[in-house]
């Protein structure tokens, strides 16, 4: 557990760590110390600042520093998670989310390419040897167990599955919270046993984190732990690392905005870069306003990072909401998953349960049997990763109870994702068709994406909530198949927009939020 007064620091080079701890002595006359490396390769550190130091006021003397790019406090996180007392009687959130349908498609485990797909969670623990996950849990065959040796070279001795940062081993204690996530994620199916994950099979890397222990500078130094097995199965050609495509947080700090914990949103963006979209969950509490009240990482602007409230079983919102801020709702009520020891059970709500099944579509829409789709995840994996989100954002089922309070308006619904992006890489030069436009919301740039079937020209307009035209420029359709094109949404106000695409014969429209 780290001691009070801590401070995050990003560094344009690791060394000038050294450079903040002679700063702060000429300026105060006291010692610094740098208290751990978060990230050799994001150039993070932990610094611990000396008693009586004001952390608001060491936070701005830091920003002086050409060096640093970013400084915040080290705060506590939460586990979304009420208390567990209950019991429900089956898995109703699987047909809810129109699962059975998706696994007509498709039941996970590798992509078309032959990777393994990978799903990376921090929790408080795991019960990584239940019967119905044992299979599912990743193994790293760059580490002999048990020889006290770092075999892969990556900071972490014996890590075979994963790491447990509270003990600092590879042994997770089978914790409740985290035991259950897995199961709704990956728990094994069609074994005879248990439940049914919504990946039949996958493969779900365990990182624990005690919940005395759940600080922003450990969060992050999981998910520096995923970075790094995702940087190195790029650079190797999948020999090395692994093939992570989505974490999973299912918690987070309430009260807390982007300027509070910049570092913490930054992390979505360079997991982004390496090909990992993120998952997490919004705060408990129907009445909480995420985008007034805060929330980290609800708040993170990310395209990369998908935000989950939940809903009970006649599609009632159960957790917080906010307009632009939370993206979808996924079942949060009566979760019927693994408990540790081969238990199974269901508990009471929790957005906690929500944001897993959203993962877990990540991780299932990454293993369709589509050639096209192969391809794209290899020449284009940046790409790739928006189109499986916004494939889950599009395909949702709209509710009236969700309108207002979620950016899209809806529930998750897996089988009309997996038919979106199917569609996405089928008959892909059919027609002239504004595919998609992301990020939607969006506060800065816009990636319009088009399809077209032969060359020539048509118009891209933009129009304001009251039919102002606000754009209008001409685009030019080189060859059939899809092209991107960007938009500059900042100089916009905050608002309802309409972006429209016309080439003579047909007219695609479309509405965007600008916040």
């Amino acid at each position: 557990m780290l001691e009070p007064h801590t401070d995050w620091i990003k560094f344009e080079q690791q060394l000038l760590a050294l450079e903040a701890t002679n700063y702060f002595q000429q300026e105060n006359n006291d010692k610094i110390e740098v208290k751990k490396v978060i990230s050799e390769r994001m150039k993070i550190a932990l610094l611990q600042l000396p008693e009586g130091l004001d952390e608001i006021e060491a936070t701005d003397l830091l920003y002086q520093l050409s060096s640093v790019k970013y400084a915040q406090l080290n705060y506590f996180a939460e586990y979304r998670q009420n208390p567990n007392d209950e019991q429900y009687q089956e898995q109703w959130y699987l047909k809810r989310i129109n699962a059975s349908s998706a696994w007509n498609a498709t039941t996970g485990g590798t992509t078309v390419n032959g990777d393994t797909i990978t799903i990376f969670v921090i929790d408080e623990g795991f019960d990584v040897f239940h019967e119905d996950l044992e299979d599912n849990i990743w193994i790293n065959h760059a580490e002999i167990p048990n020889n006290g040796i770092d075999d892969d070279n990556n900071g972490f001795i014996d890590d075979l599955r994963g790491w447990n940062l509270s003990n600092n081993s590879g042994t997770h204690l089978p914790a409740e919270h985290g035991t259950r996530v897995a199961g709704i994620m990956g728990g094994v199916s069609n074994n005879g046993i248990g439940i049914a994950g919504i990946n039949w099979n996958v493969k779900i890397i365990p990182f624990s984190i005690g919940l005395n222990e759940l600080t922003d500078a450990n969060i992050l130094q999981g998910y520096d732990y995923a970075l790094d097995l995702r940087v190195r199965y790029n650079q190797s050609n999948g020999d090395d690392g692994a093939f992570i495509v989505v974490t999973n947080f299912s918690g987070g700090f309430v009260n807390q905005f982007p300027d509070d914990l910049p570092i913490f949103c930054e992390i979505y963006n360079t997991l982004g870069e390496a090909g990992i979209l993120s998952v997490t969950s919004a705060p408990n509490g129907v009445n909480y306003d995420v985008q007034n009240r805060g929330d980290i990482p609800t708040l993170c602007s990310s395209p990369y990072l998908i935000t989950v409230t939940g809903v009970d079983s006649f599609d009632i919102r159960t957790g917080s909401f906010g307009s632009y801020s939370v993206d979808l709702a996924a079942p949060a009520q009566g979760i019927f998953t693994t408990e540790p020891i081969n238990n199974y059970g269901d508990f009471r709500p929790g957005t906690s349960f929500a944001a897993p099944q959203v993962a877990g579509a990540v991780a299932l829409l990454y293993s369709i049997n589509n050639d096209v789709f192969g391809q794209a995840m290899d020449n284009e994996p940046l790409k790739t990763s928006l189109l499986v989100r916004d494939a889950i954002l599009n395909g949702v089922e709209k509710l009236d109870t969700l309108t207002n309070s979620t950016a899209t308006g809806g529930i998750l619904n897996l089988g009309n994702a997996i038919n979106v992006l199917s569609h996405y890489y089928e008959g892909w030069n059919e027609r002239f068709d504004l595919v998609n436009a992301y990020p939607n919301p969006v506060d800065n740039i816009l990636t319009v994406v088009y399809q077209s079937p032969d060359v020539g020209t048509f118009d891209l307009m933009l129009f304001n909530s009251v039919g102002q035209h606000l754009l209008q420029q001409k685009v030019e359709a080189v060859e059939w198949g899809f092209r991107s094109i960007a938009i500059d949404m900042s100089i916009y106000n905050s608002g309802v927009y309409y972006l429209v695409l016309k080439n003579g014969q047909q007219t695609e429209i479309t509405k965007i939020i600008v916040y």
